[in-house]
């Protein structure tokens, strides 16, 4: 049988530690992302059915327009700030 040296030994050790350290920022940022995506997909949906309430009840024209026009602009501003967190989890990873 072989004896395991302390030569052999400390280079599986450190590429155990190594594997286990990149393993948990993997998973770390999977976890931050999956959250990001929740909370878009959250706060589009949420803002989404206000909108479409707003237009349900909504009887005079003109603040139907303004809403409508509004719409596009909060939708790029989420956007905006989903693509900010993305950057964000890729620049700490």
């Amino acid at each position: 049988m072989l004896s395991v040296t302390r030569e052999l030994a400390n280079p599986v050790e450190i590429n155990a530690h190594a594997f286990m350290t990149l393993s948990k920022l993997a998973f770390s940022s999977v976890e931050r992302l999956a959250t990001l995506n929740l909370n878009a997909t959250r706060a589009a949906l949420e803002g989404g059915s206000a909108a479409f309430g707003s237009l349900l009840r909504g009887k005079d024209a003109k603040k139907e327009r303004e809403l409508l026009k509004a719409t596009p602009e909060t939708a790029s501003s989420n956007a905006a700030a989903y693509l900010r967190g993305v950057q964000e989890i890729a620049a700490d990873t």
